[in-house]
This record gives C-alpha cells, structure tokens and sequence, in this order.
C-alpha cells in the first residue's frame, strides 16, 4: 500500500515536472459540479486550497439576475411609493415634506431641519 502510493506521488511529480496540470481530486469535483463533495473531504483542503472558485461566466450570470431582481422588485413597489406619496400630500398639504422633519435647536434662537 506504501509502495503504492510512492508510486502514484512519484508519477504525478514526474507529470508535474513536465509540464501537465495536476489537479486534486476533490479541487476537479468542485470546479466541475460547483459543489464540495464531503465523502472526499479532508481538512488539508480547506486549510490550504484556493478557495471556492467561480468562474466568470457563473460570476456574471449571478450579478445579471440579482440586477434583474431588484428592478422588479423597485418595478413591482415603485407604484406603492408614488401612492403614498400623494396621500402624504392630500393629507399634510402640498408644502409639507414627503419625508420626516424637524426643527433642532443647535444653538440658542438657532433653529435648524433635520
């Protein structure tokens, strides 16, 4: 079993001097599913690897669909913000502030909004 394994660390470095790309098991698996396969999990791995990668494809993907969910749901509430708005304006007056405000005293007779 030993002499196994020298002889598979002695081929892979061979392979390695020569050029070729060697890859760990477990790193191929997460970089071709996406997903970490635990049965095959050692500490060694997580303590010395080169993270999770994602490639940039998968990246822009991701950014792309979280734009797209936000201006739907800005879309979707956009209609509810502009109806409260109105009925702050009937009910406070056209002059008065859409948002909270206040006076603050800072210094003595000088007030100022917040």
């Amino acid at each position: 079993m030993i002499a196994g394994a020298a002889f598979r660390s002695a081929s892979l470095l061979e392979c390695r001097l020569a050029g070729v790309d060697v890859t760990e098991l477990l790193s191929f698996l997460e970089r071709e599913t996406g997903r970490v396969r635990i049965d095959v999990l050692n500490p060694s791995w997580m303590i010395f690897g080169q993270g999770f990668r994602r490639d940039p494809l998968r990246l822009f993907t991701s950014r792309t669909m979280d734009l797209l969910a936000s201006l739907a749901v800005l879309a979707l509430s956009l209609p509810i913000m502009l109806l409260t708005w109105i009925a702050i304006k009937i009910e406070d007056g056209w002059r008065a502030p859409a948002l909270y405000a206040r006076a603050e005293w800072v210094s003595p007779g000088a007030p100022s909004r917040c």
